[in-house]
């Protein structure tokens, strides 16, 4: 990335890191999802920690949103299977989809906020 950088310039990062969010819905309906992202995802630390170590000046603002889900919308996305989903097997696909179902049926006001999710 160096040579790509003029001196003294600046590289912006802008990156959702979802190790960051433990209690995403995604994780609880989704099985194997917070393994992979585990595994295979940087946190903010470690992101840090490599800029440092190559020799990046690194400054880290991080911002944190909130916005419950609705429902209808977690079904749609998990029957497009978008990003880490698309990561998953369609058995686990399908027991999150059933879950959701069955979470969509028993709760009048059909969003995912109002749940406790870790």
């Amino acid at each position: 990335m160096h040579t790509f950088l003029s001196p003294h310039g600046v590289w912006y990062i802008a990156d959702l890191l979802p190790v960051e969010s433990p209690a995403h819905w995604a994780y609880t309906y989704f099985a194997g999802a917070w393994k992979w992202v585990r595994q295979r995802t940087l946190d903010l630390h470690v992101l840090y920690q490599r800029l440092q170590a190559a020799s990046f000046k690194a400054q880290v603002k991080r911002r944190v949103w909130y916005r419950p889900v609705q429902l209808g919308a977690a079904l749609e996305i998990a029957q497009q299977r978008p990003g880490l989903l698309a990561r998953l097997s369609m058995r686990r696909i399908s027991m999150a989809s059933r879950s959701l179902n069955k979470q969509w049926r028993s709760m009048a006001w059909g969003t995912l906020s109002a749940l406790r999710l870790h």
